[in-house]
């Protein structure tokens, strides 16, 4: 069986670790050795079975010369470009940052999921299969494209970034004896698992094949709206418009409980015996979502296909561009409501959302409907077909007189 490393280096959020946890754990039911290599390891759980399967830590990246740049997102380069990997001796050392631990840990093949710099270390090593939402994982082979869907051209500077991405990247896999790949590469491997399901994907009019659909599909339950109706919301208090969003939450024509990931204890005190229920500890969303009249979030993924999955009306303030472009497709199918960051600043906006979209009387059966067809359409999820490239991988590299290059040298 296989040494897998599961590596995840770059985004924020808890979703890279939802999408990493139950295939490792899968991976080691089967009998292959599954190893975590996370930009966070403290984003697992506390009762995350360490025992079992090995963590480690992903490299620190050394600070670029000249710092950082915040560029306006056109495609998937452009995080990246920000973050120096156009610039060819940059690149290189934070490659090399990978090589002393990928020598301890002897991998046979890595999932990755948004994690460019580890992927880059492996090329022409060992296999990578690569994992995430859409907006992580561009079409295979590809030159990158828009990633917002609603826009059909790149700018030349965006199209100017990428060829720089592309020279750099090819002068670094160059000097370590790699064939040079395409940009869009260094987020999918030799092959790829799309999660998530064609509405949200944002590349779903580029995509050569249509996304595979979440991981583990959400648990089910019976939708059966709470009468007197309320509303749930799951918010992060790194969010800067928190404040404006409770405000409105407080103000709204039902009442609504709410969990806060990291409230501050003053925004938190604030409430303390209003029409607000602020819940202390992490809720079961699923059960809130089956009885619920709506739900308000920041537009995560994993949050977005448990509305959708349940049947839920939802209002999402997103905080990222993933976010953004999620937000904008859930409202485009009529499944729910978007609203900006800017636009929870203005007075009153979000309250006259959630009232509209209360008053809405074809909104529940649409979404229903959505529910009902999401759940025939996907009911295994893509673990299995994830599980299932990871195994014809370790059996291509099991195969004798298969060429094998050392992880600690060139080819």
């Amino acid at each position: 069986m296989a040494r897998v490393i599961l590596g995840w280096e770059f985004g924020a959020g808890y979703g890279h670790v939802a999408m990493l946890m139950p295939l490792a754990r899968s991976l080691h039911a089967i009998g292959h050795t599954p190893i975590l290599a996370l930009k966070n390891p403290d984003a697992l759980p506390p009762d995350f079975e360490r025992d079992r399967i090995q963590v480690v830590k992903t490299p620190d990246w050394p600070a670029p010369e000249g710092g950082t740049v915040n560029i306006a997102v056109e495609s998937l380069a452009d995080p990246v470009v920000g973050l120096g990997f156009d610039r060819p001796d940059y690149l290189q050392r934070l490659v090399a940052t990978w090589d002393p631990l990928l020598r301890e840990l002897k991998p046979d093949l890595a999932v990755v999921d948004f994690a460019p710099i580890l992927t880059i270390a492996l090329f022409g090593r060992v296999p990578v299969v690569g994992i995430g939402t859409g907006y992580s994982v561009p079409p295979l082979r590809r030159r990158l494209v828009p990633i917002r869907p609603w826009v059909e051209t790149l700018s030349d500077e965006a199209e100017a970034r990428i060829d720089r991405l592309q020279e750099s990247l090819a002068t670094v896999v160059a000097r370590r004896g790699g064939v040079v790949p395409q940009v869009s590469d260094i987020f999918t491997g030799d092959r790829s698992a799309v999660c998530t399901i064609f509405a949200l994907d944002p590349y779903r009019r580029r995509r050569g094949a249509p996304p595979m659909g979440p991981l583990s599909p959400p648990r089910t339950i019976a939708r059966r709206p709470s009468d007197p109706p309320y509303g749930f919301a799951y918010l992060a208090g790194d969010a800067t418009n928190l404040p404006h969003i409770l405000e409105a939450l407080a103000k709204a024509p039902i009442p609504f409980q709410v969990f806060v990931r990291h409230i501050h204890p003053k925004l938190r005190a604030r409430y303390t015996g209003s029409a607000l229920h602020l819940h202390d500890t992490p809720q079961d969303l699923m059960a809130h979502m089956a009885a619920a009249a709506v739900i308000v979030h920041h537009g995560g993924l994993s949050t977005t296909h448990e509305a959708l999955w349940t049947g839920t009306p939802q209002i999402i303030v997103p905080k990222t561009l993933e976010q953004t472009i999620t937000a904008r497709s859930v409202a485009g199918l009529g499944l729910g409501r978007a609203i900006s960051a800017r636009e929870v600043d203005a007075p009153g906006r979000l309250l006259d959302l959630i009232g509209g979209l209360l008053r809405d009387a074809e909104l529940p059966a649409r979404v229903g409907n959505f529910g009902a067809e999401f759940r025939a359409g996907c009911p295994h999820g893509a673990l299995g077909a994830v599980l299932q490239m990871v195994d014809a991988f370790a059996d291509a590299s099991a195969v004798p007189g298969r060429p094998h290059v050392s992880l600690g040298e060139s080819r």
